[in-house]
């Protein structure tokens, strides 16, 4: 998939916010959302309740949101995980007939999605918790075990630890101990980052967040 991977190499930057290190990079924010077309019309059908899907599925959006009610943030994140992992993956051109499409949540339930699609029904599951959207990025990667090829996950930070929910992965786990991922932007609703990639950390033992006692 695109996830506009070429575009932002020629965009302005600025000064990047102060937060662990994504996946060995460092980051510098972007001038406004504006550049990210896909995403500025997902924020906009999903504030209006729009969906272009027959059934939008509020249904199960309602009950996935209320099953993170009450929880801490670590079970938050395994919660909402496992929930949107359950779906299945369709490729946009075959949903939608597009080469990139990106869903709402509630287009997301209804039809299942891609990778972008994943992160971006977390990252509004998390925000409906009440997990500040300014501890949480989608981010586009290439990951470098697979020829560079794009993907997209959610990262939330915690307690000083990023964590990552990636529909490719059961677990929740530090996003620094996945090796194979070289970010090229982050995005939010409120501003984006671009990445320029380092040295790769070290492979560590694969860990995940605690149990709920």
């Amino acid at each position: 998939m695109a996830l506009l991977l070429g575009t932002v190499a020629s965009l302005p930057l600025a000064e990047g916010r102060l937060y662990p290190s994504l996946f060995g990079s460092q980051e510098f924010q972007g001038p406004d959302l504006g550049k990210f077309p896909k995403w500025v019309s997902m924020l906009s059908r999903w504030r209006k309740g729009a969906c272009e899907a027959p059934d939008c599925a509020v249904a199960a959006w309602d009950a996935i949101t209320a099953s993170l009610l009450g929880k801490d943030r670590a079970a938050q994140l395994r919660t909402v995980n496992a929930a949107f992992n359950q779906r299945r993956y369709v490729g946009d051109a075959r949903n939608w007939g597009r080469d990139d499409y990106w869903e709402t949540p509630y287009e997301f339930l209804a039809r299942n999605g891609d990778c972008e699609d994943y992160a971006i029904a977390k990252f509004m599951a998390l925000k409906a918790a009440g997990v500040p959207s300014s501890e949480m990025r989608i981010v586009a990667v290439r990951n470098m075990a697979l020829g560079g090829e794009g993907h997209a996950v959610l990262v939330v930070y915690d307690g000083g630890t990023a964590y990552l929910l990636d529909n490719q992965i059961k677990d929740v786990v530090p996003a620094d101990l996945v090796t194979a991922y070289q970010p090229v932007y982050s995005i939010n609703d409120q501003a984006w980052w671009r990445h320029r990639n380092g040295q790769m950390p070290e492979i560590k033992p694969a860990q995940v967040l605690p149990a709920s006692p």
